[in-house]
């Protein structure tokens, strides 16, 4: 399809390609789940290009999850959440940007994923992304909010499977 991934997705895609190596090295039997919606003026989503890229890296196809259709941390995190079935009810490694680490963590809490280990996709000493973490400013208190909303919600008792596309 000729799209590419941005130097961020790459990022993150390399280091959890890594990761997936490194574990099936000690003899674990770990899933890779590739998430990321496709945005505006985008021709793939992000997690087909990962996808790609970890398939193309070796990774075999039923080691590999792809969540096509998040857009928002919310959102991937409880879609990731139903990529994985069960296996999200154990350890998770979640790999993200160094500034997105806290949100990414408070969202996959949220969605119901207890043991989650945290990996920044920069290297050690990399510099920090000042976009990213000014943006955080702002998509903290509207995750607060649309996550409340939505347990809030669910409590009452509508349908989840519904309430999924508010939190875009």
């Amino acid at each position: 399809n000729g799209a590419e991934m941005g130097p961020q997705t790459a990022a993150r895609t390399a280091r959890g390609i890594a990761l997936y190596q490194m574990m099936t090295e000690r003899g674990e039997t770990p899933l890779l789940v590739m998430s990321g919606g496709r945005g505006p003026n985008e021709p793939a989503a992000k997690a087909t290009l990962m996808g790609d890229a970890a398939r193309n890296a070796g990774v075999p196809v039923g080691a590999l999850r792809i969540e096509a259709e998040s857009h928002s941390t919310l959102q991937n995190a409880l879609l990731s959440r139903d990529a994985l079935g069960p296996a999200a009810e154990g350890p998770i490694v979640l790999v993200t940007h160094r500034y997105h680490l806290p949100r990414a963590w408070a969202s996959f809490r949220w969605a119901g994923m207890t043991d989650v280990t945290l990996v920044a996709a920069e290297e050690a000493g990399a510099p920090p992304e000042l976009a990213g973490l000014l943006a955080e400013g702002i998509k903290w208190p509207v995750n607060l909010i649309r996550g409340g909303g939505y347990a809030l919600a669910t409590a009452i008792g509508l349908d989840e499977a519904a309430l999924v596309p508010l939190l875009r």
